[in-house]
């Protein structure tokens, strides 16, 4: 019977080793951290748009 090379304590209930464990984590993460940054995209873009096609509407600069 061949041993394997990652013992039982080293699994979590997943069957997962800790290291793959923490590498699911950070792509989770990473993908929240995308998703985060379109909206904010999109919520910037919304207001360059808003505020381009505001009619007459005159900005001072002093």
């Amino acid at each position: 019977m061949k041993k394997s090379s990652i013992s039982s304590k080293n699994r979590n209930s997943n069957g997962n080793t800790a290291e793959e464990a923490a590498e699911n984590k950070i792509e989770y993460l990473a993908l929240i951290a995308a998703i985060l940054a379109f909206i904010a995209a999109g919520i910037g873009l919304y207001i360059a748009m808003k505020d381009l096609y505001l009619p007459n509407v005159t900005e001072v600069i002093t």
